[in-house]
């Protein structure tokens, strides 16, 4: 038998500029690994450190549920786990639960402390150094958005504590998107970078391995501009999925997941608007969640709150005071 016949009719080669050129980046191979990732009931996120010393304090004494807050404030995913919990029917009487601030009244001590002691008993902390910096960035632009849009809430018929919520979530897609990087096996995605990968620093080795990774850490670009044409095409999907999972009321899924479009033609509701208000505000006072805001946000959620320039210059004076609170935190 020949060769031939054996190898089959040759095949191009491809060229040396096809095997040099960057792979697009894996939207959608992110955004099922997203999914796959947070449908295993067995995935516990993992935590940013400070966050975990704190859920650790909490889980071991009472608390008040001002103090409870304070904590979810600060890591949306624990946050959405509690609102999940909330609307069973066990807790929620039947009704949907609109609130982070009513989940955890009905919640109480009771089902928040073994929650929380369950949640330190499993975690992991999230070490990888090169994602830390958008990691935080993330986490203080919710936590603005979240205090502004409860101060913008006044001014119209929205809710404050449901503003708050959903100002605390609105963006929680980036954060997964950044877990399923930095804290699996993935290969970080194919971008144009300005300088060479660089690996994350070694991990301590006095951390316990029960919060140790699942998997190594790959190299990473360490800069958040590079991530983020990667991540936002997904960033809105896996938000909008992630409400769904948490059984979140339609209300709440519809505002946080199309607070970017509040064009009048969309005809977006109330808590929309004023989401996308808030999500302008935290950038002009410096927390912003990525390297662009569109222009037209804010002046859209303006008109569709039927808010003047005079109470936007307002909303900016009042919110330097919350500008503290998240700098402090």
């Amino acid at each position: 038998m020949s060769l031939k016949s054996v190898t089959g009719p040759p095949t191009t080669s491809p060229s040396l500029a096809s095997l040099l050129a960057p792979e697009p980046p894996p939207t959608e191979s992110l955004a099922q690994k997203l999914i796959e990732r947070f449908q295993s009931s067995a995935y516990q996120p993992p935590l940013v450190a400070d966050v975990a010393a704190r859920l650790v304090e909490l889980s071991r004494r009472p608390f008040k549920p001002t103090e409870a807050i304070a904590l979810l404030e600060r890591d949306a995913f624990l946050a959405g786990r509690v609102m999940q919990v909330a609307q069973s029917p066990v807790h929620s009487g039947g009704g949907a639960v609109t609130s982070l601030a009513e989940a955890v009244t009905r919640l109480g001590q009771a089902t928040l402390g073994p929650m929380f002691l369950a949640a330190s008993t499993k975690m992991r902390i999230f070490r990888n150094r090169s994602y830390m910096p958008p990691m935080v960035q993330v986490q203080a632009h919710s936590t603005a958005v979240a205090h502004l849009a409860r101060l913008a809430s006044r001014h119209t018929t929205v809710d404050s504590q449901v503003a708050f919520t959903c100002g605390l979530l609105h963006d929680v897609g980036i954060t997964a998107a950044l877990m399923i990087y930095g804290d699996t096996e993935i290969t970080a995605p194919s971008v144009s970078l300005s300088r060479p990968l660089t690996a994350p620093s070694a991990a301590p080795s006095a951390v316990p391995s029960a919060i140790a990774p699942a998997a190594p850490v790959p190299p990473a670009p360490t800069e958040w501009q590079e991530l983020w044409p990667t991540i936002r095409p997904v960033h809105e999907r896996a938000t909008e999925w992630l409400c769904g999972r948490w059984k979140l009321p339609p209300m709440l899924t519809e505002a946080i997941a199309h607070h970017h479009d509040v064009r009048p033609a969309r005809k977006p509701s109330s808590l929309a608007a004023v989401v996308a208000l808030a999500d302008g505000l935290a950038f002009s006072l410096g927390f912003p969640a990525c390297d662009e805001l569109d222009p037209d946000q804010v002046p859209a959620a303006l008109a569709a709150l039927g808010l003047t320039a005079a109470q936007h210059q307002a909303l900016l004076t009042d919110a330097s005071r919350i500008q503290a609170h998240v700098s402090s935190r």
